[in-house]
């Protein structure tokens, strides 16, 4: 929101002085300002909550009884599209927010076969221990135990200036209630605050400096599912405290497309597949 004032304020500055619109110097404000907006924090929600979530009554009385949906809010379309973005990875979905006949088919299929489970295949884990993979392709990140699924995570990732780097990682940090730098754009949020995008947890991955790239918590919610991040991962800020419990450090974290999943032996397919 601060940002958007000082936008604000730059144009009404500009055109108070009555410019010459083909000046140079008008069009290299008008850059400026364009520059400003193109690197305003993506972390901060400033679009309209979506709109209602057309769940069916029975759809989501049965969501709700399989444990997708939860109390996160007091924004009850926030919670449905939680549920549905949770029951979209664990079927591993693309992670849309949208309920769709796709949706409605897996739901059936779980209903009518209670012994459904994951379908994951992991040709070499590489550890017996606890790790992570993040489909960037589907906005998932899995949590496993050796070569078995534990718990699937629908999350946000970097937009397409800021891509959410492929490779092989590890957590090199856990930090409860982190403090937001700035990014070098913004004023620095103090950790704890509601305001802040990094959420109420951090766990920072080996990549450059350690504090560059991070599975997160957020201040902007409807961003979950996503691609819109500075490069980090987002999650639900229940579901990122659920995990950061459950998490040790050195824990291996692997990243990539689905073609480059596959490639490293790791295949996860839909559930309708």
């Amino acid at each position: 929101m601060v940002k958007i004032f000082t936008v604000m304020y730059i144009l009404c500055s500009v055109y108070s002085t009555n410019p010459d619109i083909a000046s140079p110097a008008f069009l290299q404000s008008i850059a400026m300002v364009e520059e400003s907006i193109s690197h305003s924090d993506t972390n901060i929600e400033v679009n309209p909550p979506a709109p209602e979530i057309p769940v069916a009554k029975d759809h989501f009385e049965e969501l709700k009884n399989l444990g997708f949906y939860k109390e996160d809010s007091k924004d009850i379309v926030l919670n449905k599209r939680n549920a549905v973005i949770r029951f979209q990875s664990m079927c591993n979905m693309s992670v849309t927010g949208e309920w769709d006949d796709k949706c409605k088919k897996a739901l059936a299929k779980i209903i009518t076969d209670k012994s459904i489970s994951f379908i994951d295949s992991i040709t070499s884990p590489p550890t017996e221990e606890k790790w992570f993979v993040l489909n960037k392709t589907k906005r998932i990140l899995t949590f496993y135990n050796n070569d078995k699924v534990i718990k699937k995570y629908p999350v946000a990732i970097g937009k397409a200036s800021s891509i959410t780097p492929s490779g092989r990682y590890t957590i090199v940090s856990k930090v409860i209630n982190p403090t937001w730098g700035g990014g070098g754009y913004a004023k620095p949020v103090k950790g704890g605050s509601p305001d802040n995008p990094l959420g109420y947890r951090w766990m920072g991955l080996s990549y450059k400096d350690g504090s560059t790239i991070g599975i997160h918590g957020n201040n902007s919610p409807y961003s979950i599912g996503k691609e819109i991040s500075h490069g980090c991962i987002r999650m639900i800020n229940s579901d990122v405290e659920e995990l950061f419990a459950n998490v040790s450090l050195k824990a291996i974290v692997w990243i990539g497309t689905e073609k480059e999943l596959k490639e490293l032996g790791i295949d996860q397919p839909e559930l309708l597949e």
